[in-house]
């Protein structure tokens, strides 16, 4: 009981750090800066593209932005992970959006801009159908890639394995990101006899974390702050690794100001109990796996013992990152994105018309 005591209190911290939403500023001395990374010049979450709301399951409104490049072929689609916003996705909608694809994130049921579901009523399947209606925004004929992040990696395989046929016609490959393959509680709790009884009572016990009010007043009276000894800033920075930017640890804590506690708490309870390693192999995408080497959220191990069921899956490894490894390492993340795209989405070649070819010179 003793491991299960720390791995609770461990745990709870982290997720309750990653309780996050949009980017929340506020006035005072040390408030509204510290945004802005060493050598960067625009402010974290500042990237926008063009906004649309698309119709959801049970009449919720979900929010979406795009990049729409002249001439791009290929749609990279991103979904973040619980409760964090489509903002999070800041690197890569700014290093991808002029390219050669079209870039679209969107906000979760009850993130950021997007409507929740009623009150207890959130499953991972209306999410995955969330996930669906956004897909079907993108014009039939247009090659996709999917990337997600965490409980985002966790709905974009929901969706391969529930819309097989459109992934094998559509999909041409998927990042994913410290993406756990079975609900944390499974998986701590199998290491033990009695495992099932240790599964009810440890995911019990993160219910009443994120469940805590405690936590919501933290962030709350500390949003927008540049203090790194605050409650909420050591939260958040338990899902990063050794040494992150202080600018990305508040980038990410004062977005957790703004998801409400009973989206959060409901999300957490619909992520309860889910294990994909049965279905791991029926899986066709091409897929990259990427791992924080210094994840408390997710193990790196367990995600490297059960990745390879997924036929051809590629592991990446993220040394010196936790669960945030995209913002950590984000140059190499989206290389590995931008790689994929390339490989598998390609750019039709154009041929010159012949009103266009140059004339032969007479003999």
């Amino acid at each position: 009981m003793g491991r299960v005591r720390r791995l609770v209190i461990g745990s709870a911290g982290a997720l309750a750090g990653y309780a996050s939403g949009k980017v929340l500023l506020r006035g005072g001395s040390d408030r509204g800066v510290g945004l802005v990374l060493p050598g960067e010049d625009e402010l974290l979450g500042s990237v926008r593209g063009r906004p649309e709301i698309v119709r959801g399951p049970r009449s919720s409104r979900i929010y979406t932005e795009r990049f729409e490049p002249d001439g791009a072929h290929g749609t990279i689609l991103f979904t973040h992970g619980w409760c964090i916003t489509e903002a999070i996705w800041h690197f890569q909608k700014r290093d991808l959006r002029g390219g050669p694809h079209r870039v679209l994130t969107w906000d979760l049921p009850g993130h950021g801009h997007s409507t929740p579901i009623a009150r207890g009523h959130l499953t991972i399947d209306l999410a995955v159908d969330a996930l669906t209606r956004v897909v079907d925004t993108v014009p039939e004929d247009d090659p996709l890639l999917l990337v997600g992040h965490s409980l985002g990696g966790v709905l974009t395989i929901g969706f391969l394995l529930r819309h097989s046929e459109t992934a094998r016609r559509r999909v041409r490959g998927a990042v994913l990101a410290a993406t756990p393959l079975v609900h944390f509680a499974h998986s701590a709790a199998g290491r033990w006899p009695g495992a099932s009884l240790q599964a009810r009572m440890l995911g019990g016990a993160m219910q009443l974390a994120v469940e805590n009010g405690v936590v919501d007043r933290y962030f709350a009276r500390e949003a927008g702050r540049r203090a790194t000894r605050d409650v909420s800033y050591r939260l958040i920075r338990t899902g990063f690794g050794d040494r992150p930017d202080p600018a990305l640890v508040r980038f990410v804590r004062d977005m957790a100001a703004s998801v409400p506690p009973s989206v959060r708490a409901d999300t957490f309870r619909a992520m309860t109990g889910f294990d994909l390693r049965p279905r791991l192999g029926e899986l066709e995408t091409p897929m990259i796996l990427a791992v924080g080497g210094l994840d408390h959220l997710v193990s790196a191990d367990e995600t490297i013992e059960h990745g390879p069921r997924i036929p051809g899956v590629r592991m990446e490894e993220f040394r010196r990152s936790g669960h945030a490894l995209f913002l950590e390492e984000h140059e190499r993340f989206t290389d590995l994105v931008r790689g994929l795209a390339a490989e598998h989405m390609p750019a039709p070649v154009r041929r010159p018309t012949s009103r266009s070819r140059r004339p032969q010179a007479a003999p």
